[in-house]
């Protein structure tokens, strides 16, 4: 499948690769275990809760497993990265998408490179999690 506008979408899984994760070890470990985590922080007043019923909701929805393509594409990005042992590169990922510390132009001020250089190292990491998830 060609997706047209992977660009934006390859930044946002990037972005939210975190609290994705963190979801499906929860939903994971809720329904394959059994164990509970309180996945619906949100006090009600009124009304009855329904723990299957939610259960049921968050996994009947098709996202879940997008979800879970998406995120073990980001990490074998992040693995290809770690294997190619080029640290600053893993730096910027870290701080610009997994901590959200920084922009592309604040880390390349850390980093000490040029905004050219962190945009074309950011286009690079674009472009290989659309190659991994089959979008170009």
């Amino acid at each position: 499948m060609k997706y047209l506008k992977w660009r934006g979408h390859a930044k946002d899984i990037l972005l939210n690769y975190r609290a994705n994760r963190q979801l499906l070890q929860q939903l994971r470990g809720d329904v394959i275990l059994g164990q509970n985590y309180a996945l619906d922080t949100v006090c009600r007043r009124s009304g009855v809760s329904d723990p299957c019923y939610g259960k049921a909701v968050r996994l009947s929805q098709g996202r879940l497993e997008q979800m879970g393509k998406e995120v073990a594409a980001v990490e074998r990005v992040l693995a290809a990265y770690q294997q190619e042992k080029d640290a600053d590169k893993l730096a910027m990922i870290r701080m610009v998408y997994l901590n959200s510390s920084h922009t592309l132009y604040g880390a390349a001020a850390v980093l000490g490179y040029s905004d050219r250089t962190l945009l074309r190292w950011n286009q690079e990491l674009l472009s290989r999690l659309a190659l991994e998830l089959g979008w170009i």
